[in-house]
């Protein structure tokens, strides 16, 4: 046999019994195989931890021997999650994320060291945040990197950038309010970027065997500079008996209403001074029923936000604040849709899904609200109608230039009244990182009123109203890469208003009955001797916005708009001369912001808006800053700090006219105007500071503090305005916008306290507003600084809410407030007590508006919730007593020319009523 068969058969024969050993070894039992030492087995689960008191915890639970000097791990904080893990592998878990490394001695002892110093390489991380059930991409969730000192908050499409990190192994904390907090682990290769979808569960997540958590009281960040309301607070049932999203932003603190109206006023700014917006949209008369109501179904919005003073520049200039609401897209819950019915609406809505391939869905939601007046008239609305669509003596005085008017009531009147709101919204996925929003409203609303009166005379009056609000958008957003997202946003909005009113009055017929006197006096009107009011703003904007991750220390966020604002409107009446606009004016805008990582919990934002307004030929700056801190102090638990201020201009200005028509049935006629040659925009300089601490799991103090100085503001100068001529017909010359407004300054500061206790059945709250403002009016009150009428001086209110059982739920709601001046009605002070009247005893009576205090006012409303589920479907009712005390508290003053002078008269707001509401979720 040759040499080279031999090796041949010598190779073959090797491996032959290579083979076989492997078997053998593959199919031995277990007791022919090596024995491994019996090393015990943990599973631990450590959440925002401190790596000394994880290390104590490691060693107490397996009993390894470790040594390691207490400087290497001071202020090192760790989150690990490892399940039947050796102490090895609970090491590695630890010591993943922080810059320490270990070894065991040939005696068992472990020994932790620093670790081997190499040029650092870096990466980036960047992904997007989302709803594990519905796909919804979620705002505002915090995307944190364990021992890192970093983190950020996703953008509005749930998108996030972590750049410039060095590269190896992360653990990644993601939390949102609702949602179960996720941790995970990503590696980020040196010189490349990863990307990552996080999906948050709405449900609790079953917890490890041993959780050490230190997660669970973190610091109240979310909870300072802006508060949220969320879908289902919106939802409750309001101060009129029906769900009242904006009215329900009027409880917060520094935010209230002149009740029973909707207005909003944010720390003492004036209602049209701070800007509502839904999806960036804005709303320019966002309230209905007479401004009972405020405008948007509530089942249509996710969430409503109000930011007051010291906002950042991303969020526009006004100089009181903004309050923007978001359209909800499909529920975390299995439902399709739902409806709500009470004493003044029917609310609808429904949502749904659609899967369009993996990672990608389409989501939307259409939602509706409709008065219910033409087959249910609430007896208690239809009363306040009714009771304030009567004759004004001391208006009807003037229209007559006589001293006396004998007193006139009503032989018949009729209101009709009706509002609806149409929501619709949609957002599909057209990758993992591009999405396509799209949304819409609609709101109209109508108000019409007859009086007639016999004695001493025949007399009629109508009064119509009629406005509607439209607004469209279209967003756009996606990430660019790593460190860098966009958005672009089309949108437009329109704001229309029509008013009618006319009067006629004669010698009464006694052979007449009531319907025939009727129609004598409606063939006398004249729709020539009363002109239409009208007013309309159209907005549309382009907005480009881009953020960019320089480091992980600055996070830069821009944008640019461009809009175009056209505005029209005809106002006039008994006291008021012709006043009237027509015009379209552009501007070009933008802001650069940078959030600055200062430390752990620590961030400084700095920024500046700045606007062009081509019509004067000049650039506006608004620099602002703010500082934010977190952390926790011994003894005190997790607190939250935020101080901030700036410049804040408004370029867009809402004006009010108070209606001059002796039985108006609105108290003013509102008319936008925006920023012209004549006059420079408004201007405001804001300070505040917040707080919120927590010093125990189930108690909570908020607190802020603010002063606003208006440099500068823009208001209607009624002595330009004031005409003296019988009928707004009758010849008078025709004033120009930019003589009717004058510019005025002042000031608003404030404060609140709030005290919050949270228990899995029990939450409640006690809350003290104050405020104070004041300001110049032109040409009335000796040019002193008096309050302003819609400023709220104290509040105190208390709300509570009990879970009896898991289907009846128990609510309080307690407010006392006082301190309101202004007492007499509006127009008195606007048009009866300036200087061409100072004649009169009455003006001289209205110099001083700030001595005319109303009553303290107190109420007490009582709710009882019930809810029952057949299936898929839910069945929830609801009853509240609405003002248990009874009290009709007074809400203005009139005069009545009496035999000895003046009699004050009072208009009173709505006694105690039973409301009852039925919601039905399927």
């Amino acid at each position: 046999m040759s040499t080279t068969r031999i090796r041949s058969v010598l190779h073959g024969a090797g491996v032959g019994l290579v083979g076989v050993l492997l078997v053998i070894a593959l199919v031995a039992p277990s007791s022919l195989r090596a024995q491994p030492t019996d090393e015990a087995r943990h599973t631990m689960m450590f959440r925002g931890v401190d790596l000394h008191d994880a290390l104590e915890r490691v060693v107490e639970t397996t009993r390894i021997d470790l040594v390691y000097d207490s400087e290497l791990v001071n202020g090192k904080t760790v989150y690990c999650s490892a399940r039947d893990a050796t102490p090895d592998t609970l090491l590695r878990c630890l010591l993943a994320d922080v810059p320490v490394d270990f070894y065991q001695t040939s005696g068992g002892t472990y020994v932790l060291t620093e670790p081997t110093r190499q040029p650092p390489r870096r990466g980036d991380l960047t992904g997007i945040v989302v709803d594990k059930r519905t796909g919804e991409p979620l705002p505002r969730a915090h995307v944190l990197l364990a021992a890192a000192n970093t983190g950020v908050a996703s953008d509005p499409a749930g998108r996030f950038q972590l750049p410039n990190l060095t590269s190896g192994t992360y653990r990644v904390v993601a939390t949102h309010l609702g949602y179960e907090t996720t941790v995970d682990s990503v590696h980020v290769p040196p010189g490349d970027s990863v990307r990552r979808r996080i999906a948050l569960a709405p449900t609790p997540i079953a917890s490890e065997p041993l959780i050490v958590d230190g997660v669970q009281r973190h610091a109240p960040g979310g909870t300072v500079g802006a508060i949220t309301l969320s879908a289902d607070e919106l939802t409750e049932s309001g101060r009129m008996g029906t769900p009242d999203a904006l009215g329900r932003a009027g409880t917060l603190m520094g935010v209230h209403q002149q009740r029973p109206m909707a207005d909003l006023h944010v720390q003492g700014g004036a209602a049209g001074e701070h800007e509502v917006r839904l999806d960036g949209m804005p709303i320019r008369n966002p309230v209905t029923l007479r401004r009972l109501l405020g405008a948007f179904s509530p089942l249509s919005l996710d969430r409503l936000t109000v930011r007051k003073a010291g906002f950042g520049v991303e969020h526009g200039s006004t100089i009181s604040g903004v309050v923007s609401a978001k359209h909800a897209l499909s529920a975390s819950a299995p439902s399709v849709g739902q409806v709500t019915i009470d004493p003044m609406s029917v609310n609808a809505e429904g949502h749904g899904s659609v899967a369009l391939g993996e990672h990608r869905t389409a989501q939307f939601r259409v939602a509706a609200r409709s008065s219910v007046w033409d087959v249910y008239q609430d007896p208690t609305l239809n009363r306040l109608l009714l009771d304030w669509n009567v004759v004004d003596p001391m208006l009807l005085s003037s229209y007559f230039g006589q001293s006396e008017v004998p007193n006139i009531e009503p032989a018949a009147q009729t209101v009709g009244t009706g509002f609806s709101d149409i929501h619709a919204a949609a957002r599909v996925d057209l990758g993992p990182y591009r999405s396509l929003s799209v949304s819409g409203y609609r709101g109209r609303n109508h108000l019409r009123t007859q009086f007639v009166a016999q004695e001493p005379f025949g007399m009629l009056t109508q009064d119509r109203y009629d406005w509607a609000n439209t607004a469209g958008q279209a967003r756009l957003d996606w990430t660019l890469g790593a460190r860098s997202s966009a958005s672009v946003q089309l949108r437009a909005s329109e704001h229309k208003v029509h008013r009618g009113y006319q009067m006629t009055y004669g010698e009464p017929d006694p052979n007449e009955d009531l319907q025939t006197a009727i129609d004598t006096l409606q063939r006398a009107l004249d729709p020539a001797l009363w002109p239409d009011d009208r007013n309309q703003i159209q907005e549309w904007a382009l907005k480009a916005t881009g953020s960019y991750a320089a480091t992980t220390r600055h996070h830069l966020k821009g944008a640019v708009e461009v809009s175009r604002l056209a505005s029209a409107f005809r106002l006039g009446g008994r006291f008021l001369r012709p006043f009237s606009f027509d015009d379209t004016r552009w501007q070009v805008g933008g802001y650069l912001r940078d959030v600055v990582s200062l430390g752990t919990g620590t961030t400084l934002t700095a920024g500046t808006r700045l606007t062009y307004i081509p019509v004067r030929r000049t650039l506006y700056a608004e620099p602002r800053l703010s500082l934010h801190t977190e952390g926790a102090v011994p003894g005190l638990g997790p607190y939250a700090v935020r101080v901030a201020g700036g410049l804040y201009r408004q370029f867009v200005n809402r004006f009010e006219a108070s209606s001059t028509s002796p039985t108006a049935t609105l108290p003013s006629m509102r008319f936008w105007l925006p920023t012209g040659g004549t006059h420079a925009p408004p201007r405001a300089y804001h300070a505040t500071a917040q707080t919120h601490l927590q010093p125990h799991d189930r108690w909570s103090v908020q607190a802020e503090a603010f002063y606003k100085h208006y440099g500068r503001l823009l208001t209607l100068d009624y002595t330009a305005l004031r005409s003296e001529t019988a009928s707004p017909l009758d010849g008078a010359a025709t004033v120009a916008p930019s003589a009717a407004i004058a510019a005025t300054d002042g000031y608003a500061l404030g404060g609140g306290l709030a005290l919050t206790r949270e228990e899995d059945r029990f939450q409640g709250t006690l809350r003290y507003d104050w405020h104070r403002s004041r300001r110049q009016f032109p040409g009335r009150f000796s040019g002193q600084r008096v309050p302003v009428p819609w400023n709220q001086p104290h509040r105190l209110s208390l709300s509570a809410e009990g879970t009896v059982t898991k289907a009846l739920r128990l609510r309080l709601r307690a407010e006392r407030s006082w301190g309101r001046s202004w007492g007499f009605r509006r127009i008195y002070y606007d048009y009866l007590g300036g200087p061409s009247a100072s004649g009169s005893s009455v003006a001289g009576a209205l110099q001083n508006p700030g001595s005319h205090t109303l009553a303290p006012r107190t109420r007490v409303d009582l709710g009882i919730r019930y809810a029952v589920q057949w299936g898929g479907v839910t069945v929830e009712s609801q009853l509240d007593l609405v003002n248990v005390l009874g009290r009709q508290h007074p809400f203005d003053w009139g005069l009545r020319p009496a035999d000895d002078g003046m009699t004050r008269t009072t208009r009173r707001l709505p006694g105690r009523r039973l409301v009852g509401t039925l919601t039905i979720r399927y």
